[in-house]
């Protein structure tokens, strides 16, 4: 009796375990999608500030040549922050893009997590997807979480490349922010 008992606290503690390993990876996968935020955000709010400054600089006539060359250079400054803020921008939004192809098509897990593998393999039939829940083994449950992990591990990994490629990409985009600032501020100051 006291094996069958160790058993069954064993497999509740693997149960437990794989639960654990598996919403921590979702908690992860939330976390990419917040920093692509994040930098959505930040672009957004620094793209505003400049938008500001280049309306004010480019209202009027030039002053003299001085104020016409800081202008032709500030606008090019800025094309070149507004061409790398959109490819910011582009590449920060595939981080939301959804991930529907699979490591693993042809798995022998019973499929019971995520939707689109629930709705393919079992379709609009609940009563099939009920037979097999109420009939799972914690083997086939925790042979469940183990696809399920690796398919987020997957996902996790695209997220993680794209998010990093838009930082990056993003420390190129203020060093131009900085630069179009300080040239407008400079052509607002000479006037």
């Amino acid at each position: 009796m006291e094996n069958i008992q160790q058993d069954s606290v064993v497999v509740s503690m693997r149960l437990d375990y794989a639960h654990k390993c598996f919403t921590n990876m979702q908690e992860l996968i939330r976390f990419m999608d917040q920093k692509a935020g994040f930098i959505l955000a930040a672009v957004g709010i620094l793209a505003t500030a400049v938008g500001t400054l280049v309306g004010t600089v480019f209202i009027g006539a030039p002053a003299n040549s001085l104020d016409t060359t800081l202008r032709l250079i500030g606008g090019a400054f800025f094309i070149a922050y507004l061409v790398v803020g959109f490819v910011v921008v582009f590449v920060a939004t595939g981080v939301f893009a959804a991930s529907p192809s699979r490591m693993r098509p042809n798995t022998t897990a019973p499929g019971l997590i995520f939707p689109l593998i629930v709705r393919d393999k079992f379709g609009a039939q609940e009563e099939m997807y009920l037979q097999t829940l109420a009939q799972i083994t914690p083997p086939a449950i925790l042979h469940d979480y183990a696809n399920q992990i690796m398919e987020i591990a997957n996902i996790y990994r695209t997220k993680q490349k794209r998010v990093n490629r838009s930082l990056t990409l993003f420390r190129w985009s203020s060093v131009l922010w900085i630069i179009t600032i300080l040239i407008f501020v400079g052509t607002i100051v000479l006037r």
